[in-house]
């Protein structure tokens, strides 16, 4: 049966969910990623197991970082990160993000991510929370809530992150479409976070 947009609430609503037989056991952990095992009855009566990864805390951030005028660039500009990522051996092109600590408000969490991979000036910004984020639901109990974050004036030269490398690069309004379309920037997470910002929440 194809649903259709306007019978989608019905269907989150009533959706078959899979549930909890059992506690989890926890097969993996160190101090940033845990790997949980739970036994499960799958929505057709099956019996099995179900893994999942927890990073930190489970609550994270991602900031949508923009200024105006950037180094005599005309209109909106985006402040993207360049990190090179051990995992896929490459080096991205990112918004800036990470994990909230224990007890920290997302907000908070949000300016202090900001504050050390872009600089302090961005202590000063305006931030609006745009939403909430799974980055990959079928293994990650991790959600992220994502802020925009804008200066009316921010200084040209990149920020260069301490540990990572990572080098703030800013990117006009006007070229991101051709950088997605091209591949350079494929972030799962940044480009969720696009459309997140072009919904205008």
């Amino acid at each position: 049966m194809t649903e259709t947009l306007s019978s989608a609430p019905h269907v989150l609503r009533d959706a078959p969910a899979t549930v909890a037989a059992g506690g989890s056991t926890t097969a993996y952990g160190n101090p940033f990623i845990r790997g949980d095992t739970t036994p499960v009855t799958f929505p057709n009566g099956a019996v099995g197991n179900y893994s999942t990864v927890t990073i930190g805390t489970g609550h994270g951030v991602l900031i949508v970082p923009t200024a105006d005028g950037v180094a005599g660039i005309p209109g909106t500009s985006y402040g993207l990160l360049a990190v090179h990522r051990f995992p896929v051996s490459a080096t991205l092109l990112e918004f800036p993000r990470g994990g909230a600590d224990a007890g920290e408000g997302y907000l908070t969490a949000a300016i202090r991510e900001a504050v050390e991979e872009l600089g302090p000036y961005w202590a000063r910004a305006d931030y609006r929370r745009l939403g909430l984020l799974h980055p990959d639901s079928g293994l990650l109990t991790t959600q992220v809530a994502v802020y925009a974050a804008h200066l009316e004036h921010a200084p040209a030269a990149g920020h260069i992150e301490d540990i990572t490398g990572a080098t703030q690069v800013w990117i006009p309004a006007g070229q991101l479409t051709e950088l997605i379309t091209g591949g350079r920037i494929s972030d799962a997470m940044t480009l969720a976070a696009l459309a997140l910002a072009s919904c205008g929440r």
